[in-house]
């Protein structure tokens, strides 16, 4: 009997050895406050929240986020301890987005639906539904085909008539007086920046053997939509520009002092595809950093090289060293629109104060 006893011990403490645990952590992107319920058990945290003491399996994760609907994930535990990122998706509400597999799971409501839709169109394939398109809200509509005898009467579709179009009022735009720049024989614009009131030109000079800097400030006309009357405007009075020497340059100007010439245009376009031709973002960076030398760019260049590079820490990385070669310094900023990472803005926006 004792030895029996021992067996028994034995048996029992192997399959507590046997047994392991896994964790769950779950981290909100929006960094708000959210609750985790998992086996009648809620777990909650501003952050970061840890479903532990979890075994193999699956388990339904019901999920609740500030300013988001209730989701329900089915979360599968095979052999490791898991990790996700809750974040809002355009189409399909909450997602979790596993950080090991760089898969994104989908609520199983929205799977449910998938579902169910593909099992509609296998059904249509093999002719066992027939579909009705409704002529107001072009919706399809999915009816089991049946024999005839158990039709009782047909289905008669209203006809809808087409929607008549109403001519739009016509549009007259004011055209814009040409702006005339005086004393000017040979100038190169190097800026321009167009705004709601109007648009920024910045202008370069030769005057004898020094180079002068213009700032031209053109005013937006306004569009007005006329029903009756057509008036035209009368002309605007011509704008003289007068020359202002580089020791007393325009104070919203904001040129770089670095800067002395523009690359041209044709030499530009060249960069552009010789950076285009490269395979990796990378290669692109390093392409791209090569031709930093004595010509300058400007914001609109230095944007355009930065949307051939997708990874967000590349393209930081290349506009940190485009910040000396860039003429326009007072536009420089307008390249963080282009970071999609909230981590990388910030990157950018210390680079931009210091």
């Amino acid at each position: 009997m004792k030895w029996k006893f021992i067996i028994f011990m034995f048996f029992i403490a192997k399959c507590s050895v046997a047994q392991q645990y896994f964790f769950v952590l779950v981290e909100n992107a929006s960094k708000k406050p959210f609750t985790v319920k998992v086996n009648d058990k809620v777990f909650s945290g501003n952050h970061f929240i840890t479903v532990p003491k979890l075994l193999k399996g699956e388990y339904n994760f019901l999920v609740e986020a500030t300013n988001a609907p209730t989701e329900n994930f089915l979360v599968k535990i095979d052999a490791n301890d898991l990790g996700f990122v809750l974040k809002p998706s355009p189409d399909k509400g909450l997602v979790m987005f596993d950080i090991n597999s760089f898969k994104t799971l989908s609520p199983t409501q929205n799977e449910n639906k998938i579902a169910e839709k593909q099992e509609v169109i296998n059904k249509i394939q093999q002719n066992e539904v027939k579909p009705i398109v409704s002529a107001t809200t072009k919706d399809i509509i999915m009816v089991e085909t049946v024999k005839p005898a158990d039709i009782i009467a047909p289905v008669v579709v209203p006809k809808i008539e087409e929607p008549k179009l109403v001519a739009p009022a016509p549009i007259v735009v004011k055209k814009e007086t040409p702006f005339l720049v005086s004393s000017i024989s040979t100038s190169r614009k190097i800026y321009e920046n167009v705004a709601n009131n109007g648009i920024n030109q910045i202008y370069v000079i030769n005057n004898g053997d020094k180079l002068d800097t213009v700032s031209v400030f053109i005013p937006q006309l306004a569009v007005s939509q006329i029903k009756e009357t057509v008036k035209v405007a009368e002309p605007a009075a011509p704008i003289t520009v007068i020359a202002k020497p580089d020791d007393a340059p325009t104070k919203n100007s904001a040129v770089n002092a670095n800067c002395t010439t523009l690359i041209s245009t044709p030499f530009f376009d060249q960069i552009l595809q010789l950076i285009n031709n490269e395979s990796t973002d990378k290669a692109k960076l390093n392409k791209a950093t090569s031709f930093f030398n004595k010509d300058c760019f400007t914001t609109s260049q230095i944007k355009q090289i930065g949307s051939l590079i997708e990874n967000d820490y590349y393209k930081f990385d290349f506009y940190r060293a485009s910040k000396k070669m860039v003429m326009d310094l007072q536009n420089f900023n307008t390249l963080k629109e282009t970071i999609k990472e909230q981590k990388v803005q910030e990157m950018f926006t210390d680079l931009i104060n210091n």
